[in-house]
């Protein structure tokens, strides 16, 4: 009906916001998703239920929860309102730090979303300098979420790789197959040669589940070059057919490892090769 009365894109709807100069102050929403969940065979044409998850800066209250929480909310009637509150799907208290956010709708069940995220304090306190990626699901349409799981423990990207100015983050992004199956992709930084000034490069891995998160297979590296050049920022899509396709920056081409084009990986063994 939008589209035939030529009024394609409705006013601004409010998911979250902050009214007062207070919490102005004292929150931030960083780094916003966003998933609708069509699954299964759509008798009614109705847009299916909405999730959208983001990174909530707050105000630090030791013991319940820490600066940054990975926070949900969902809409059951196309977008149009968001009654509820945000719900924190991070457990505060022992993940303080988190941010980057990704959440994707089940591809069979209508009521079925997963969310991944980075935990970056646990590496701070034990000196490692190593990142958590985590992992949890809601199948009652986005009301409650399952207890955090870790999914990958990583060593991050540079917050600015050697003679850049741009900032990194090693982005978790998650993508579905057809059989619900789960794809977590993201840049890992690993022992080079001579790739940059730090002796490091950045490659692009991929883990996947298919137990509906409650394992997930030990990393694959996704570009296949020879050399020490970083690949990083990726995307991930799969088809309805489980084709994966993965979308990165890549400096291959550069032998200063510095000019960035963009390549695309494809697979059709589930990410095998």
């Amino acid at each position: 009906a939008d589209v035939a009365s030529g009024n394609t894109w409705s006013d601004r709807i409010i998911i979250n916001a902050y009214e007062t100069e207070e919490e102005q102050e004292d929150f931030l929403d960083d780094k916003n998703t966003f998933a609708v969940n069509n699954a299964g065979r759509d008798r009614d044409r109705r847009t299916g239920i909405m999730v959208a998850c983001w990174g909530q800066n707050r105000p630090f209250n030791p013991g319940v929860v820490g600066p940054q929480q990975v926070v949900c909310e969902r809409s059951t009637d196309g977008g149009r309102s968001w009654p509820d509150e945000p719900t924190g799907v991070s457990p505060g208290p022992t993940q303080p730090l988190v941010i980057a956010p990704h959440v994707v709708a089940d591809t069979r069940d209508p009521r079925t979303f997963y969310v991944v995220w980075l935990e970056y304090f646990s590496g701070l306190v034990d000196g490692s300098g190593t990142n958590t990626f985590y992992f949890s699901k809601s199948v009652d349409g986005g009301v409650a979420w399952s207890p955090a799981t870790p999914v990958q423990r990583i060593r991050p990207l540079p917050r600015v790789f050697p003679q850049q100015a741009f900032r990194n983050l090693s982005i978790p992004i998650m993508g579905v197959g057809p059989r619900s199956e789960l794809y977590v992709t993201y840049a890992d930084y690993n022992p080079a040669s001579d790739a940059d000034e730090d002796g490091m490069q950045a490659d692009i891995k991929l883990t996947k589940s298919l137990n509906g998160g409650a394992t997930w297979s030990a990393p694959t590296k996704v570009n296949q070059d020879v050399g020490d050049a970083d690949q990083f920022q990726q995307y991930i899509r799969v088809t309805e057919n489980g084709q994966l396709n993965v979308f990165f920056f890549d400096r291959r081409h550069d032998p200063d490892n510095f000019f960035i084009d963009n390549f695309l990986a494809r697979s059709n063994d589930g990410g095998a090769t």
